[in-house]
């Protein structure tokens, strides 16, 4: 992390989906407290259901590039895709995170991809908890934000614990690529 607090010490998490994708960026509160992060967006990308499918592409990216220009994120964490039962919803999981990629390597940040369970691992402690119980540590770790009093979307939540999962370091074990 560098000496000063900066936004390019920023950490943005993604949670990719065909139809909402989650974002969260936390950045340092402290340059001598180690780990003293606090939550500076939060929030889904809804894509309209009125729209193609490579429309909604079209709009995740102008999203992401949004994003991106406003925050200067100095690194990405996105969810590794989870291989379910229906192929088309593996296809498209899979172009929307190619477009996300996209985005952030023309931008030349890091990026790093996690499991749900390594991210789930590192938030609670257990590769298996339930959401409801990633959000409630999400809470212990970010006290004072404001914004809990709103119910976020568990895509939201996700994308924070992305982020947060690799601040914490839990990262450094998973099969990860970095792109600089």
């Amino acid at each position: 992390m560098n000496s000063t607090l900066h936004h390019s010490s920023r950490i943005m998490g993604i949670d990719p989906g065909s139809q909402v994708t989650g974002y969260a960026i936390i950045e340092p509160t402290s340059k001598t407290v180690k780990n003293s992060f606090q939550i500076h967006s939060l929030g889904v990308w809804r894509l309209s259901s009125s729209l193609s499918y490579i429309q909604r592409i079209q709009q995740v990216i102008l999203k992401c590039e949004k994003m991106l220009d406003d925050v200067e994120p100095s690194v990405c964490v996105l969810e590794t895709a989870y291989v379910g039962a229906y192929p088309q919803s593996v296809i498209k999981l899979a172009q929307i995170r190619g477009a996300l990629l996209s985005c952030v390597l023309r931008r030349n940040l890091m990026i790093k991809e996690m499991s749900a369970p390594k991210v789930k691992k590192a938030i609670t402690g257990g590769g298996s908890a339930s959401k409801q119980q990633v959000a409630f540590m999400l809470k212990q770790f970010f006290p004072t934000y404001n914004g809990w009093k709103t119910s976020w979307p568990a895509d939201a939540t996700d994308a924070l614990a992305l982020a947060l999962a690799y601040q914490l370091g839990m990262a450094m074990d998973q099969r990860s690529s970095s792109h600089r």
